[in-house]
Order: structure tokens, then C-alpha cells, then sequence
């Protein structure tokens, strides 16, 4: 007799089981290794700061000088910082098509069209953020 199927019922269900603890055990892992190392959220240099806070965030290099004003947002507990630039209508035409959908409900509020989230910063607030870039703002003029 000739038999094409799976030696065992049971062989299946092991290898659907032992992939699927692959695949989530791998997320887990990734997971935890966030969760205890973090992200960097604003990185801030001399010349500007880059914003990886949210997924509507770019992540290249704003200026110093096409920033005008730095506001804090009380939403949350640690709230956020609304980021004023000279030209709002050159950074929202460079932004990807899904980039400007989530970003118009806060141009629709009257915020800037760039808003660094510390929902998940766990050293630092709204205030004390505003604080550094303003220090590294003055050094700039």
C-alpha cells in the first residue's frame, strides 16, 4: 500500500506548533530587548534634531533655523512638544502620502505639523525637552 500523507497525524500539529513558537518566542525576544534598552526618540545635535517619536516622524534632519517656536502639548502625562517651522507647506509636501493623513487631525488643531510624542520617554518631560532644544537652538544664532 502506498501512502503520500503524513506519517503521523501528530507530525502536523508539531511542526504548525514549533513554527508558530518561532515566530512569536522571536517577537517576545524583540519585545523584551525594547522594552529594557528603549529607543531613542529625539536625537538632538548641534545643527537640529532628528524625530523618530511617532510613525508620522521622518526622521532626517530638521534645522535649527527653519524652527520657530517649541510648545508643549499637555496630552498625557508626559505630553508632547509641538515643533512651529517657517515653512509648514515645504515639510508637509516632502512628507509620503500616509505621512500627511496622520498629521492632518493636528494641523486641523491649530499644532504644528511636527509633534515629538514622550509617551513613551521615561527620563525626561515636555518642559525639560524644550529646555535642551532651546539651549542648542541659542547656540545656533
Amino acid at each position: 500500500m502506498l501512502y503520500l500523507g503524513w506519517p503521523d497525524k501528530q507530525a502536523g500539529y508539531l511542526i504548525f506548533g514549533t513554527v508558530l513558537v518561532i515566530i512569536f518566542g522571536g517577537l517576545g525576544l524583540h519585545l523584551l530587548k525594547q522594552f529594557f534598552t528603549g529607543k531613542v526618540l529625539v536625537k538632538i545635535t548641534a545643527a537640529g534634531f532628528y524625530d523618530h517619536s511617532r510613525l508620522s516622524s521622518t526622521g532626517k534632519l530638521v534645522k535649527w533655523e527653519k524652527v520657530v517656536g517649541l510648545t508643549e502639548l499637555p496630552v498625557g502625562v508626559q505630553g508632547q512638544v509641538s515643533v512651529r517651522l517657517k515653512d509648514e507647506a515645504n515639510y508637509l509636501a516632502a512628507l509620503p502620502v500616509y505621512k500627511r493623513l496622520l498629521v492632518r487631525p493636528q494641523l486641523k488643531l491649530g499644532q504644528g505639523p511636527l509633534n515629538i510624542s514622550l509617551q513613551n520617554a521615561r527620563f525626561v518631560t515636555a518642559a525639560q525637552l524644550i529646555k535642551i532644544m532651546r539651549i542648542y537652538r541659542q547656540g545656533q544664532k
